[in-house]
């Protein structure tokens, strides 16, 4: 069986079920981000050449033609960027934050009447605003000059509501005018990790392994699981299960080359492999329910394998695509320097109207089905083979005619390979067709999903009202982002002055609002018990720069760390995650 692409979990584990959640490697923000408002693994290319029958890459239907869909898309970013991404932390990003800062800080000053502070933190301002813009030539259109004669003018009158109204004109007219087409891919660039290049202990094979293998070998465990589960193979069955708990949990190591030491390993943490010690315990039983097998399993694989790959597969799809690599685009409708994403079709709306996607639901049967298919014969079972062929040959066809856009996706090539290997027992023959159903696979996942995961699985965050422990008011969410910033900047702001009085009771009100925020969090991830980025380890440090704040000479040094810190794990990581979505909700019509 080929092991040059890891696909995210062999094909197997990509047609899975809904989630999102995780933090990613990269500097830290300076607070909460008012944008969230909704308004790559792999080196080898897919021969498509063999799908005669099939589909155009690049093309959103698959015929070929150059759509008229295309909302979204992730362009290069411009190489004078990268020198400035040569050091930790990058000086674009620190000019960001400082300019943010800087401009927080007017309106905070001038409330409290020190005009001087407000002027000096305006002139600091304008400086990184003149300096900024000049760092990435492509993109100093972006800084016009008229909002920042604007504010210099409110400033001037020493009037806060012009403040506060050139203040917004900023944010909205310059920066998030930059951040919604560009912070993405800047993101996929620069803090998405490389995935080839992390190689770590495989614990059933005890060799070491690229993470492409070892997800590959990760998803073999579990279709083994699953298929001797149904066979009744109850021993083999929990070999499997057991072997899929060690490489997951050995899979930690993996994590820390992006995670660092941090505690909140969101995809193997307890509460997954509890339902494989559940699935573990059930087979031991003399007659054990079959049911209650496959159910724990599919909930280990849906708290961990698709959430996990829901937020890492788009940057490794992107970055991909950039390097010229897997499907590529066979017309002129776009370059590899610019992924599209393209509008899904109207009549995959049908299939996520309910509280499960049919869609979804079927492939999670074409994946059940391929996962048996490399078990079946990597054990050599070739009436088992052919009977799971037959299975898979009519979900393979029922899938296709779902979406009638996309049937150009399921060439009849790779059935017909698979049917003609497992008729004459041909290993190398059956080898070959699986890897061409690899192919149809991953050629429309990497032209169509992340659109799809932007339409139909990411939650538009303007739909989300949180009550203001502060302000007592119900507040949009975008509204809400503007209040936890405020509270994240006053609080820096006075603890630099100190003024730890003042400080201390905005990191109250940052802490109230934090936990408040977990409301907004639950309509999008329910009761499930890893909220990830308001979670214990953050308000802790919340807690304990209050408590600092109380003693007699607080260590402005070592709390300003510590609110860089919470920026870093909460903030930061929490934008990371959500901001690309709703940009992309944002800037386009889906």
């Amino acid at each position: 069986m080929s092991m040059r692409f890891w696909r995210w979990g062999m094909v197997f584990l990509l047609m899975v079920v809904m989630g999102c959640g995780d933090t990613v490697v990269g500097s830290a923000d300076s607070g909460p981000d008012p944008e969230l408002d909704g308004g790559g693994g792999g080196d080898a290319v897919v021969d498509l050449s063999t799908l005669s029958d099939g589909a155009e890459a690049g093309s959103a239907d698959g015929s070929g033609a150059c759509p008229d869909v295309t909302v979204y898309a992730f362009e290069t970013p411009p190489v004078s960027l990268t020198t400035h991404y040569q050091t930790q932390p990058s000086s674009f990003l620190t000019a960001m934050f400082a300019m943010e800062t800087a401009l927080g800080a007017i309106a905070l000053y001038l409330e409290d009447g020190k005009t001087v502070k407000a002027n000096a933190s305006l002139q600091g301002f304008a400086a990184l605003y003149q300096s900024t813009s000049e760092m990435v030539p492509q993109w100093a259109s972006y800084f016009s000059q008229q909002p920042l004669t604007d504010l210099e003018n409110a400033v001037k009158a020493g009037n806060l509501q012009q403040v506060e109204d050139a203040t917004d004109a900023i944010n909205n007219d310059v920066c998030s005018a930059c951040h919604y087409p560009n912070r993405p891919a800047v993101w996929l660039k620069y803090y998405w990790p490389d995935f080839d290049s992390i190689s770590l202990e495989e614990p059933t094979q005890q060799k070491k392994m690229l993470w492409g293998p070892y997800m590959e070998a990760l998803g073999l465990h579990y279709a083994k699981a699953e298929t001797y589960a149904v066979d009744g193979e109850n021993e083999k069955a929990q070999q499997a299960v057991a072997n899929l708990k060690a490489s997951l949990t050995a899979l930690e190591a993996g994590c820390q080359n992006c995670h660092g030491s941090e505690p909140r390993r969101y995809f193997i943490s307890d509460d997954v492999t509890a339902h494989l010690d559940t699935a573990s315990t059930e087979l031991s039983k003399t007659t054990p329910s079959q049911g209650k097998v496959l159910t724990s399993l599919r909930s280990a694989r849906d708290a961990s394998c698709y959430p996990c790959h829901v937020l890492h597969t788009p940057a490794s799809t992107v970055r991909r695509w950039w390097a010229g690599k897997g499907a590529q685009p066979a017309n002129n409708c776009t370059s590899k320097d610019s992924y599209p994403l393209n509008r899904p079709p109207a009549s995959l709306d049908q299939h996520y109207s309910g509280p499960t996607s049919a869609y979804l639901q079927r492939m999670q049967l074409l994946a059940s089905q391929y996962g048996r298919l490399q078990v079946r014969l990597e054990d050599g079972d070739w009436a088992g083979l052919a009977a799971t062929v037959t299975t898979f040959e009519t979900e393979y066809n029922e899938a296709a005619k779902m979406v009638p856009e996309w049937n150009a996706f399921f060439p009849s090539t790779p059935i017909v390979a698979l049917k003609a290997a497992a008729s004459s027992k041909d290993q190398k023959a059956a080898a070959a067709a699986l890897e061409l159903v690899e192919q149809v696979c991953f050629k429309c996942h990497d032209v169509n999903r992340l659109a799809v995961w932007r339409k139909h699985h990411w939650f538009e965050f303007k739909h989300i009202a949180i009550s203001d422990p502060v302000s007592q008011q119900s507040l949009s969410w975008k509204s809400f982002m503007y209040a936890m910033a405020h509270s994240f900047m006053a609080a820096s702001t006075y603890l630099v002055e100190k003024d730890y009085v003042e400080s201390q009771m905005h990191v109250d009100n940052l802490r109230k609002e934090l936990s408040s925020l977990q409301s907004g969090c639950i309509s999008c991830h329910g009761s499930e018990p890893r909220l990830y980025f308001v979670s214990s380890d953050v308000v802790a440090i919340l807690d304990q720069i209050y408590d600092d704040l109380a003693t007699p000479d607080p260590d402005v040094i070592a709390l300003t760390k510590s609110l860089q810190e919470v920026g870093n794990k909460s903030c930061y990581g929490c934008h990371v995650v959500h901001t690309p979505a709703a940009s992309i909700q944002a800037i386009g019509s889906w």
